[in-house]
């Protein structure tokens, strides 16, 4: 089954429901998909890139990072 989500900057996008029904938690989606890079500074900190390291991933086009 599919679920329309609302994306940013567009029209919606039909996203896979869980194929399973669990009676006392139902799945759901939880909201849209993430922008890209908006969630790469957490990513690189938590792979254990430093400050300096994630700022010259940044800069050098290397990475993204959504505004």
């Amino acid at each position: 089954q599919l679920a329309p989500v609302p994306v940013a900057g567009g029209e919606a996008a039909l996203l896979p429901r869980l194929p399973i029904d669990l009676s006392l938690n139902p799945p759901a989606i939880q909201g849209p998909p993430p922008a890209v890079g908006e969630h790469t500074t957490t990513i690189l900190r938590e792979a254990g890139c430093s400050e300096t390291e994630i700022e010259e991933l940044l800069r050098s086009g290397v990475c993204s990072q959504s505004s």
